[in-house]
């Protein structure tokens, strides 16, 4: 199936074998949204709203929305599961935010200074090994991250471009 999120029309399920469009009303505009598997093997579409973080069960078709990061003044500006692991990556304006399924708090994961301008939005997170992640920032470049050492590696984009998306071709 294809789920779509939408600007203030919730989120759109379309089943093309049966060519069926189902909607769930979902508060606010969806910017990210990424299927996130639990530990007990049930998927939940999590959704990345202008009005906080919203976790939609496909199942029950109920949907939980936490507004703190945004209290906090803090857009989620994508979403990227790790499942070997059990977390969740959340790019944000405020930087990367690490969920580890089971926990009950958010953890910063703090950017060097020292390399990257801040404030900063995380808008592309993207893995290649199980310890490296590439962050697509608002501003400057992508940044090379290797979350076992804690290392940070900046590549800069010429004449001040900026990283809409990134993908591993």
């Amino acid at each position: 199936c294809l789920w779509l999120g939408t600007q203030n029309s919730g989120l759109i399920r379309y089943d093309p074998r049966q060519e069926a469009i189902q909607r769930y009303p979902v508060a606010g505009t969806i910017q990210s949204m990424a299927f996130i598997v639990g530990p007990s093997g049930t998927s939940n579409l999590w959704l990345g709203c202008d009005n906080g973080l919203t976790i939609f069960h496909p199942i029950t078709k109920s949907v939980i929305t936490s507004n703190e990061l945004t209290k906090q003044g803090i857009r989620i500006s994508q979403i990227h599961s790790d499942p070997h692991k059990n977390l969740v990556w959340l790019g944000t304006n405020e930087g990367l935010l690490q969920f580890r399924s089971g926990a009950t708090a958010i953890q910063t994961v703090l950017l060097p200074d020292s390399i990257v301008k801040l404030p900063v939005t995380i808008k592309s997170i993207v893995s290649s090994t199980p310890d490296t992640y590439w962050l697509g920032l608002s501003h400057t470049g992508v940044l090379q991250w290797n979350r076992k050492t804690n290392y940070f590696r900046l590549f800069t984009f010429p004449n001040e471009s900026v990283s809409a998306t990134l993908s591993w071709i």
